[in-house]
This record gives structure tokens, C-alpha cells and sequence, in this order.
């Protein structure tokens, strides 16, 4: 053996354990498969300080792994950080240790089995699905829970092939007998399953909401079609499972969570004579439950349900929560903007405008476009509303009077409708409308004075307006250019 190496395997033998961890480290390192560097790496092991020993055995796990083994599974009944290190390391010997940390397992105490599993969930090259799952059946909690987190964590690593299969030897597992006369194995199961998002999945989580499952699987079950996407015939099935659940007087924790998933299923995927029959349902949260899903659905008796059950304090109740929803983006605000649009549209109305105005008057243009986008409905909109989402979409695009003639755009092109509308200035209401600048009337106006008729009157009327309110300003003095180059009749003269 080298003089060097020699040295090295002398520093494991005295010195401070600084010293020796080092030495032990330096080893690894080297992966030298010398008889002489194995001997003093495993006299090492039974050193008295901790971290030598567990410096060794990293150390001999890079030289001789099947040895390391033995020496490893001490440090994962212990604390943290070596912990861990010795997972890592026994994780970093690859499928090869498999078989030997599977026999292990049984004599393992609790610590060391969470560890163990720990370790098992990492390996890729090899199918440890088994006895993960085996793991779910441990009588120790903290075990139980490692068994799902590391059988979670495979899943999640493996191809979509790959992860089909397993996925369907965890529903098997989950109709073992064993796994339900338990009850807790299924609910980290079901947690496993609704950690996929597995579509197909949602049929046969369902079927563990039954009352003959106890409240802890059935509540996980929900929290697992909570994370499933639920799509076609699949979300019929799955409301025909959770609405019972309603039904139950003694429903209490999972009530919340069944109504979570209702609120997932798409519109129609609740039958509507099932909702008329909750709006009658004592619980406020089912009631209110009942009006989204009415709202959402359209139809014509579920407008004239709303009306019916909706008295105008409920209505203003309903309609700040969907404002409230709708700043938040919360993806349950349209269906309470349909509750109050089947209830009250012009209340609706009224305040999408109001807040849309706010939003421009504040320069947030991005948000008054969005809100007001709503209004853009046959029964929500009206002039105003038409005009606000205008303006509020030409606040969001570069405006240069000399291209306005070819602009195509919605937004100058509901501008020009309004200008030939009967009975609405667009003249006087563009002026005093938020967010209008000295540069929106200047392009609205070179935009609507190159077209003929009233549109073309309308434009003149804007940009005479325009060069009065701002004589001194670059817009008010090419806004009377404009009008020179259109020529000013009788009275039409712009004076500044």
C-alpha cells in the first residue's frame, strides 16, 4: 500500500475526531479497494464518537456497498443531520441495495423502517411499489405516513406508462380486505391517487364516500376528488356520489369538502331539479351552494328559481361577494356573476361600470378592461358600458393619429357605432368619461373625421371640443390643424 494511503488509514486510529472524520472522508474519495483501507475503515465503525463512524460507513458504502449496509441503518433511528446523510448515502447505492434493505425491513425498529421506506421511494431502476404499499399496512403512524410520502414520490417520478401501472395496483391495493378493514391504509392511498390528478381515477375514488367507509376515508376521498379533474360522464358520476353526502344530517366536517367538489363539476353536471331541491336545504353554505350552480346553468327556470329566492338584501350580499371574488380572480367568482346577472343585471351593471371607472381613473387599464369586458353581454350592455370598455382598450394600445384611419380594432370601431347611434352623444360623453386623455379625443377624433356622415360630423365635434379645452397643448393645436385641412363651415370656426 502507498506510504500516503498508508498515513491516511493511520489518522482513522488517533488524533482528534475532526481529524479522523476527515481521514474517513479522504478514503471515500479515493475509492481505493485495498484490504488494508476496508480493515480500517471497519475498526473506524466501532470508534466512540458518532460522526467518525458515520463518516465511515459513507465512506466504506463507496468502497464495498453490500459491507456499508449494516453500518448505515443505525444512523435513521437517530437525529438529524445524520439522518438523512445516511439516507442519501444508502439511496446512492442503487437498486443493488434494494433486496437487503426489503430483508431488513422486518427487523427494522419504527425509526428505521420510516427510514428505510424513505430510501426505497427513491430508487427508480427498480419496482418497489410492493412493499411501499405494504408499508401503509404499518401499525405505526409515523411509518404509515412515510410509506405514502415515499410511494407519492415514486409515482411522481415515473413515466406516464410506468405510472399507469402502479397507479392501478394502488386502487387494487385499496379494495384488499385488509386495506379496508384498517380504514387509515385508504386514506393514504387515496391521497396518493388524488396527488396524481389522474382524470380517470375519479369513478373509483368515489365509490369511498358510501357511509359504510368511516368519516377520515370518506373525508380524504373528498379531498382527493378536490385535486382530480373532473371532466364528461365522469363529473355526473362523481355529483351523483358527493350529493347524498348532503343529504346526511350528520355530514358536519366533509360538508365543506363535498361542496368543493360540487363546485368543480361543469355546469349540467348536476342535475337542475337536485339544485332547486337544495335552494329548500336549511344549511346556508348548501343553499348558497345551490345558487352558483343555478346561476351558472342559464336555463330559464333556474333564472326565474333565482328570482323567486332572491330578495335584494341576499342580492347585494351575493353581489359584493362576487366583486370581491373577481379581484381575488378566485375561479368561483363567474359563478356567483351569474347568480347576479339571472337576479340583477342592471345591479350588476351598475356596479361593474362604477368599479371598471375606478380602475382607469387609478390608471390600472389591464383591470378595467377585464371587469368591464363583462358588461359585454346582449343583457348587461348599454352605451356607457360600451363606451367605458372602449376607451379603457384604447388606454392599452399605442395611439398615433396619423395611422387612426386604418385602425380595424373593436374598441374604435364600437366607438364609430356609438357616433351613428340614435339619441346618444358620443361627443359629449367621451369627454367626460375616465381615463380619457387629451390623446384618446385627438385619435378618436382624427379616426371618425375621415368617415363619412354622422360619424364624420361626431369627429369634428370632438376635435373642436379637443382644440377649445386645450389651446395650449400639442393636441389642441393638431386637433385645429385637423379641422383647417377639413374645412369649417358657418359657425364652425375654432377660436382659441
Amino acid at each position: 500500500m502507498p506510504v500516503e494511503l498508508d498515513r491516511i488509514c493511520r489518522m482513522l486510529e488517533g488524533g482528534e475526531p475532526e481529524l479522523r472524520c476527515a481521514a474517513a472522508l479522504v478514503l471515500g474519495e479515493l475509492r481505493c479497494d485495498e484490504a488494508a483501507v476496508r480493515r480500517s475503515l471497519l475498526k473506524a465503525l466501532r470508534d466512540s464518537n458518532e460522526s467518525v463512524r458515520l463518516y465511515a460507513a459513507e465512506a466504506l458504502a463507496r468502497i464495498h456497498p453490500s459491507d456499508a449496509i449494516p453500518h448505515l441503518l443505525p444512523f435513521l433511528s437517530g437525529p438529524e443531520p445524520n439522518r438523512s446523510r445516511a439516507v442519501r448515502a444508502l439511496a446512492n447505492l442503487g437498486p443493488s441495495a434494494a433486496a437487503e434493505l426489503r430483508r431488513m425491513l422486518g427487523k427494522a425498529d419504527a425509526a428505521a423502517r420510516q427510514g428505510i421506506l424513505d430510501v426505497l421511494g427513491r430508487f427508480r431502476e427498480v419496482d418497489t411499489s410492493e412493499v411501499l404499499l405494504t408499508g401503509l399496512l404499518d401499525s405505526d403512524p409515523d411509518v404509515a405516513r412515510q410509506a405514502a410520502s415515499s410511494a407519492s414520490r415514486r409515482l411522481e417520478s415515473l413515466d406516464p406508462g410506468a405510472r399507469k401501472a402502479a397507479l392501478r395496483g394502488i386502487l387494487d391495493f385499496m379494495a384488499s380486505p385488509r386495506a379496508r378493514r384498517l380504514g387509515t391504509p385508504l386514506v393514504h392511498a387515496l391521497r396518493i391517487v388524488g396527488a396524481t390528478g389522474d382524470h380517470a381515477t375519479a369513478g373509483e375514488v368515489s365509490r369511498y364516500l358510501h357511509r359504510q367507509f368511516p368519516l377520515p376515508v370518506r373525508a380524504a376521498a373528498l379531498e382527493a376528488l378536490a385535486r382530480i379533474p373532473l371532466e364528461g360522464k365522469g363529473a355526473a358520476a362523481v355529483a351523483s356520489a358527493v350529493l347524498p353526502v348532503l343529504e346526511e344530517r350528520d355530514a358536519g366536517e366533509v360538508l365543506e369538502r363535498s361542496l368543493e367538489v360540487l363546485r368543480r363539476v361543469p355546469a349540467g353536471g348536476v342535475p337542475e331539479r337536485r339544485l332547486l331541491g337544495l335552494l329548500q336545504d336549511s344549511r346556508l353554505p348548501v343553499r348558497l351552494y345551490a345558487l352558483e350552480a343555478l346561476g351558472a346553468s342559464g336555463s330559464a327556470a333556474s333564472a326565474e328559481a333565482l328570482k323567486e329566492e332572491l330578495d335584494p338584501s341576499t342580492v347585494r350580499k351575493l353581489l359584493a361577494r362576487c366583486l370581491d371574488l373577481l379581484d381575488r380572480r378566485d375561479p368561483r367568482a363567474p359563478a356567483f356573476f351569474e347568480v347576479v346577472r339571472s337576479a340583477a343585471p342592471a345591479l350588476l351593471r351598475e356596479a361593474l361600470l362604477r368599479r371598471g371607472r375606478e380602475r382607469m381613473r387609478r390608471g390600472r387599464f389591464e383591470e378595467a378592461e377585464s371587469l368591464l369586458g363583462l358588461l359585454h353581454r346582449e343583457d348587461l350592455a348599454a352605451p356607457e358600458t360600451e363606451l367605458a370598455l372602449a376607451v379603457a382598450r384604447l388606454r392599452l394600445q399605442r395611439l398615433d393619429p396619423a395611422a387612426a384611419r386604418r385602425d380595424q380594432g373593436g374598441a374604435i370601431q364600437t366607438l364609430a357605432r356609438l357616433a351613428r347611434l340614435e339619441g346618444f352623444s358620443l361627443a359629449q360623453a367621451l369627454p367626460k368619461e375616465a381615463g380619457v386623455s387629451p390623446a384618446v379625443l385627438l385619435y378618436v377624433g382624427f379616426f371618425l373625421a375621415e368617415r363619412p356622415g354622422k360619424e364624420g360630423e361626431v369627429g369634428r365635434e370632438i376635435l373642436r371640443g379637443l382644440a377649445r379645452k386645450y389651446p395650449a397643448r400639442e393636441e389642441g393645436r393638431v386637433a385645429r390643424a385637423k379641422l383647417r385641412t377639413q374645412g369649417t363651415g358657418p359657425g364652425e370656426e375654432v377660436r382659441p
